[in-house]
């Protein structure tokens, strides 16, 4: 710094220090106002500034209102005086259209006017509505110094609304009352959030651990009634369920006649046999429940289906033999 501070810059002999600090400034800015775009209509006594609407207007040609607040980029320009004090105009464009609102200043009652294109927003407040409070004119003043009685009207609403405003102010005193205390205050807030943050964690540590790929809600009461409704079923299949399954799948679907139905349910039930031991299952002590059944073999007689072993010679290279074993236990009954 102490280096930079004490080189000297060289400077024309034509620089003029009036037209800029820099020499850089000069040069960009040279024969230009310092309000540069700003200052463009200044010849006709217009200068453009931020102009800020004082209150609610409605626009005369799209019936818009322009709220208190909004700002605009106005021209501004003197029209007149009031005395010694100007009264300046500002003209700003609408902002759904092209309609050009005026707005001048009131000296006299120390207020802003709409001229032109455009109306003022008309709201009348209360005293009341507004919560301030109501000066009383000479005239009142009078009135209550001529006569007592009107003195004491007076002074008697004076005393209700003094009541009534008491009141509110004893509910304000009592909520803030309950933050006199700064520090049990922040304990017990410092206290609720780390019982949330604990709560938090615990569900992330639980989702966690299923390892789901999306949070899960927590549980209500919703979700335990839909899940008494489930039936999972808790009937076991019968012993000869596979057979039935398999007996049904190759049994035929055309009608047949009377005589032959039971040799053909007796065939399809022996396929089905040979079918289950071709694929593996492993059916032992298969008892026949059907009633069609009962006069060609005897109710007791037993079916047992059983698979041999796979051979260990490599010379062997056919499927393992399958073997069905009948016995008939109707004389050991």
């Amino acid at each position: 710094m102490a280096e930079r501070k004490a080189v000297n810059k060289w400077y024309p002999p034509d620089w003029d220090p009036s037209k800029g600090i820099s020499l850089r400034v000069s040069r960009l800015y040279r024969g230009q106002h310092p309000l540069r775009d700003r200052a463009r209509k200044l010849d006709q006594g217009i200068l453009v500034i931020r102009f800020e609407m004082p209150f609610n207007i409605w626009c005369g040609q799209c019936e818009r209102m322009i709220a208190k607040g909004v700002r605009f980029n106005a021209e501004k320009k003197c029209v007149g005086k009031y005395f010694t004090t100007k009264i300046w105009e500002f003209t700003m464009k609408c902002p759904s259209c092209s309609n050009v609102i005026t707005v001048q200043t009131d000296p006299k009652n120390t207020e802003y006017v709409v001229v032109g294109g455009g109306r003022r927003k008309v709201e009348d407040f209360d005293v009341d509505d507004a919560e301030v409070i109501e000066f009383m004119d000479d005239e009142t003043r009078a009135k209550i110094n001529a006569d007592p009685m009107f003195a004491l009207d007076v002074r008697g609403s004076h005393k209700l609304k003094a009541d009534l405003d008491a009141e509110r102010i004893r509910e304000l005193i009592d909520l803030q009352s309950q933050f006199e205390d700064d520090y049990a205050t922040s304990r017990k807030l410092r206290s609720d959030f780390r019982t949330a943050k604990r709560v938090r964690l615990e569900e992330a540590k639980e989702a966690h651990r299923d390892n789901l790929p999306y949070p899960l809600l927590p549980a209500s009461k919703t979700d335990e009634l839909e899940s008494t409704r489930v039936w999972f079923g808790n009937e076991k299949p019968s012993p000869n369920h596979h057979l039935e399954r398999l007996s049904k799948r190759h049994a035929t679907i055309l009608p047949v006649a009377s005589s032959t139905s039971g040799s053909r349910k007796v065939h399809s039930r022996s396929a089905a046999i040979e079918l289950a031991a071709r694929r593996g299952i492993n059916i032992s002590s298969f008892r026949k429940h059907s009633p069609s059944l009962s006069t060609s073999h005897p109710p007791s007689s037993t079916i047992r289906v059983t698979r041999k072993q796979r051979s260990k010679s490599p010379s062997n290279g056919s499927a393992s033999l399958l073997g069905s074993q009948y016995d008939d236990d109707d004389d050991d009954d």
